[in-house]
């Protein structure tokens, strides 16, 4: 999988970019603008996923990406009238699932970070208005379409109609899932600290910032341009990064900042309105194999007392699981179809489980992992209704869109 995607990746690249394009404007709509460059990407990331490396499909491709993002400015700009938002709490899930998702297709943050020429962390920092824009425009959606329903004989009609095209349905999961992830110690955390304590106090002694992030900073992506962050706004940042960036005076330099990604050193370069221009010397927090033996130990422990029947496997995700969402949902998901499980590894070792067998604790870049197969559900009726209400729910949601088309400005310039 990760092969595959790299090899995609570099070839759907290099066809969509064999052309220096000077970036510009592709489209206006209202008092937005669709630049070029954002075209190209979600080009990029659609023949990504469609696997697509025709050369001749590409412009096809770009142009319907090009009008995806229209329809999706249109939108975002009714819903700013309609004062719609989303909460930040929900924005965080929403980029902590789809980071583990793609580091999880990557096969490894590591690899995650070869694939995109960046650190997670920025990677991450990259994702967060794009991921505020989506739940934007799925909340104006849902409150859309919600009422839109489809009768038997609909259901009937579309199956009749669509058939020969749907192919094979698989089946769907429920299942339990706990995860311990592989956490730093109290050494390396010192460690790393007084590393990012020294080179603090080098620059305090007035050693040049932009040098020393060249010379000390591990995130790949910046460290080779002296950590320079570029102008970010808020929401942009992972909480404690942002608050103390924001806190700061021009030309003010931090102590270290701890944040998941490690420590940084931050120097808050300009402020033009409610965003700054920052530099930073990322700090990252290695894990040894004792950390790894540790959360195995560990991982190995909770299994036991499940299969012993001395704690439910409930009530061990609540208590042990380091999934965000574990207390709620006591690390249950419910029906999920086997082809939207993202995670191989999740997906071999459910194909090997008898339901209600738990399996052998197993190790992904997340961490150590045990399942518990719950219930194997035969979906076929019920994702053919899904199926057909999509196609009606598209139907209705275009004509929105062609209405709002004719609300507000809109002016299509094109890619090329």
């Amino acid at each position: 999988m990760a092969k595959k995607l790299g090899i995609v990746l570099v070839l759907v690249t290099s066809l969509l970019f064999s052309e220096q394009i000077i970036d510009g404007v592709a489209a206006v709509v209202s008092d937005m603008i669709v630049l070029k460059s954002e075209v190209q990407q979600y080009a990029l990331i659609q023949a990504q996923q469609m696997g697509i490396q025709n050369p001749n499909k590409l412009d096809k491709l770009l142009e319907n990406s090009l009008d995806q993002l229209i329809s999706n400015k249109l939108i975002l700009k009714q819903a700013e009238i309609d004062t719609i938002e989303v909460q930040d709490r929900r924005v965080d899930q929403m980029l902590d699932q789809q980071l583990n998702n793609l580091i999880a297709q990557a096969g490894g943050e590591a690899r995650l970070e070869e694939e995109f020429g960046k650190s997670i962390f920025q990677i991450k920092e990259d994702y967060r208005p794009r991921i505020r824009e989506r739940l934007i425009i799925q909340k104006y959606q849902q409150q859309k379409l919600s009422g839109v329903t489809v009768t038997r004989r609909e259901v009937q009609n579309f199956y009749d109609q669509y058939k020969d095209s749907i192919g094979t349905i698989p089946p769907s999961y429920t299942f339990g899932q706990i995860l311990i992830k592989v956490e730093s110690g109290k050494q390396e955390l010192s460690e790393v600290k007084a590393k990012a304590d020294s080179v603090y106090q080098l620059i305090k002694e007035g050693a040049n910032f932009q040098k020393m992030a060249k010379k000390y900073s591990e995130d790949p992506a910046t460290g080779k341009f002296g950590g320079d962050l570029g102008y970010t706004k808020r929401g942009s940042f992972v909480q404690e990064f942002e608050r103390k960036a924001f806190s700061m005076d021009e030309g003010d330099i931090s102590k270290p900042v701890k944040t998941q990604f490690g420590y940084h050193i931050i120097k808050l370069v300009d402020r033009k309105g409610e965003k700054v221009r920052t530099r930073h010397i990322l700090f990252t927090v290695k894990k040894s194999n004792k950390n790894y033996q540790k959360a195995k130990q560990e991982s190995q422990k909770v299994r036991n007392m499940i299969v012993n029947n001395e704690i439910s496997f409930d009530s061990a995700a609540v208590q042990y699981s380091d999934y965000k969402d574990a207390y709620v949902n006591r690390g249950i998901v419910n029906r999920l179809p086997k082809n939207e499980i993202r995670n191989p590894d999740i997906v071999n070792t459910l194909d090997t489980l008898e339901v209600g067998e738990v399996s052998s604790v197993f190790q992904n870049d997340m961490g150590y992992n045990i399942i518990k197969l719950i219930k194997v559900h035969d979906d076929k009726w019920v994702r053919i209704k899904e199926y057909a209400l999509n196609m009606k729910k598209q139907r209705e949601y275009q004509e929105h869109i062609n209405k709002l088309r004719d609300k507000f400005y809109v002016k299509k310039y094109g890619v090329r």
